[in-house]
């Protein structure tokens, strides 16, 4: 009965780190210098510099800001649509995020107008670097964290009350001297 109190104590915590892991995971993460195609749902989006990570067995080691000259342009892949680039909003508040060995900050924002296939192009890099385009919202990390804590609180409340029933429900047991 301790050792489910014990366990949530860690239960959660992995939790934590498993679900940051996996929202890691599902950035669209691509090099350049080059071009990249990206399925996108309307909304706003953050660009981010992964400066230093791991990604299909290459170690990224680079410097946190990016080159001077580095162009990146924003195109809708719908033929329908001008070919006008959309703008990618440079902000002052740079965001700057680190799980594990991998870190990484935001290059700018981007703002998809509705739904559709949309092709970055990052040219006038020297070196290849890796990049990841992620829906804007910090929140996921805030919510990821509220809900492995409430699971480890949920886990160890079920243990106390285990542990207080089973004290209640045992006989008790006879001293030596009788």
């Amino acid at each position: 009965m301790i050792a489910l109190s014990l366990l949530s104590a860690v239960v959660g915590p992995i939790l934590v780190v498993l679900l940051m892991a996996y929202d890691d995971a599902a950035g669209g993460r691509f090099v350049a210098p080059g071009e990249h195609v990206v399925e996108a749902e309307a909304g706003k989006y953050v660009l981010w510099n992964e400066y230093q990570t791991l990604h299909e067995g290459t170690m990224y080691r680079k410097s946190a800001t990016l080159p001077d000259g580095v162009v990146v342009r924003i195109y809708s892949s719908d033929p329908t649509d001008s070919h006008d680039t959309l703008p990618l909003v440079h902000s002052s508040f740079r965001s700057e995020v680190s799980v594990g060995s991998g870190s990484r900050n935001s290059v700018g924002s981007i703002e998809f107008p509705r739904a559709g296939v949309y092709r970055i192009e990052i040219s006038q890099l020297d070196e290849e670097r890796l990049f990841s385009l992620r829906p804007a919202g910090g929140n996921r990390v805030l919510v990821t964290l509220a809900i492995g804590g409430l699971l480890a609180l949920a886990l160890f409340v079920v243990g106390i009350v285990l542990v207080v029933r089973g004290a209640r429900r045992s006989p008790p047991t006879p001293s030596r001297g009788e």
